[in-house]
């Protein structure tokens, strides 16, 4: 069967257990690898009744914050043994449980926001645009980012500094101030 990788590594030749805990995860779906390439944050969701990825977008261009400018590599692999991750929301997720070598050479994304929309024009993605949402309907989204990531801030700065500019570029009201001694 058919699976595809996304990464933000140019190099891979061989998707290795030490790396990946153990298991390793492929999709049968190439916009959820698109998905896992094109950025650190996770604003999405999988609609099943119509077999789709929904993106989010949490603040005013946030897609272009989030993608405009990121390189992203989609590899394919063909695998015999895997296993279905049941408890994946998509349905499209697998574990394959040794070394999984990658063919060919990747596909190269060099604009992650072109590709979204270029996905979105052939109807392959949904984007849920920030101007398409009432002003309440932001404010709850916002309010619920801030929620969500608000407890993990200080450790993300240091541990996932990506992800924490990121945010902060999106949402700045979340940013911890630095202690005055």
């Amino acid at each position: 069967m058919k699976f595809y990788h996304g990464s933000r590594n140019p190099n891979l030749k061989e998707l290795n257990l030490e790396h990946y805990s153990g298991k390793i995860y492929l999709t049968d779906k190439y916009e959820l690898a698109f998905m896992y390439a094109a950025s650190p944050l996770r604003f999405w969701n999988f609609d099943r009744e119509i077999d789709m990825v929904t993106f989010r977008e949490i603040a005013k261009n946030g897609f272009k914050t989030q993608f405009q400018g990121k390189k992203a590599y989609i590899y394919t692999c063909e695998i015999e043994e895997f296993e279905k991750d049941e408890k994946n929301i998509s349905g499209h997720n697998y574990k394959v449980y040794k070394p999984v070598k990658l063919q060919g050479s990747p596909e190269i994304i060099d604009d992650c926001y072109e590709k979204l929309i270029s996905l979105e024009k052939q109807g392959r993605v949904c984007l849920e645009r920030w101007e398409d949402k009432t002003d309440d309907e932001q404010k709850e989204c916002q309010r619920k980012i801030i929620e969500a990531f608000s407890p993990f801030m200080e450790k993300d700065r240091i541990e996932h500094p990506e992800e924490y500019k990121l945010i902060i570029s999106l949402l700045p009201e979340l940013e911890i101030k630095e202690e005055k001694t």
